[in-house]
């Protein structure tokens, strides 16, 4: 990732999003402005990350996605947590990074990641520690991540380390959201399942973001085909692996709409 991609890489204070947090904020909305109980370093912290998960805007006022939210906080937060974290992908350096240079299988110790941020990408200490402290300290702090294996983090001795493994129970529709995510960053709606698993893919899809085997990608696809029909077509027969999705979709939190 360039100078830019980088940006903001320090932004959360060393802060992570935590689950009380991100539940009471969802709740409360407008509202918990002034409920939160947070120090200011975190409320500054957690308003960083409330914008990159596209739950305010740039007034800080509750967007059209965090009153979806709202309403279905407390009926099926692994779900809700899935979608923050495909928009994390897309907003926040610190997250896309990880996702785009850790490979899913690795164990590795936050000392290594952290000389990779120094050295390879050139970050200030400070930078790259705070940023690796937060997304250490959100692993820690929310547990449907953790459930996920998205970043397992693992004490050894004094040491930390993250092991970053995948899952394969993501809700369809979280999915098929990330396929939209990913079709409308690259206007183009005829996608392949291989490209996909691409190595030098960078551009998001359910792999990169979750770690879903492809076997078990193909028969969420099934799925997705038989119960949205509207929104997805797919070939899976033989050697076909293609993904055709809807052209009308421009806006990708339309999906949230067939939940």
């Amino acid at each position: 990732m360039n100078k830019k991609a980088l940006g903001g890489f320090g932004r959360y204070l060393t802060f992570g999003m935590r689950n009380e947090w991100l539940e009471q904020f969802l709740n409360e909305l407008e509202d918990w402005y002034i409920k939160n109980n947070l120090g200011s370093k975190q409320f500054e912290s957690m308003g960083a990350w409330l914008k990159d998960a596209e739950l305010i805007d740039s007034k800080k006022t509750p967007t059209f996605l965090a009153h979806t939210f709202n309403k279905l906080i407390n009926k099926d937060k692994p779900f809700v947590d899935q979608i923050i974290w495909i928009n994390l992908f897309y907003n926040s350096s610190v997250v896309r990074w990880y996702l785009e240079n850790i490979k899913w299988g690795s164990y590795v110790p936050s000392k290594d990641i952290y000389e990779i941020l120094i050295n390879n990408e050139q970050l200030n200490p400070k930078t790259a520690s705070s940023g690796l402290n937060s997304l250490l300290n959100m692993f820690e702090n929310m547990p449907t991540y953790n459930k996920l294996k998205l970043g397992i983090v693992e004490k050894v001795g004094r040491e930390r380390y993250i092991r970053k493994i995948g899952s394969n129970d993501i809700h369809p529709v979280a999915v098929l959201y990330s396929l939209y995510r990913y079709a409308i960053s690259k206007n183009k709606y005829k996608l392949t399942v291989s490209e996909l698993y691409r190595e030098e893919n960078k551009d998001g899809g359910p792999y990169l973001i979750f770690g879903i085997e492809r076997s078990a990608l193909e028969n969420i696809l099934r799925w997705l085909q038989e119960n949205k029909r509207e929104l997805i077509r797919v070939d899976l027969a033989a050697d076909l692996d293609n993904i055709n999705l809807s052209e009308d979709i421009k806006n990708y939190t339309k999906i949230l709409e067939y939940y």
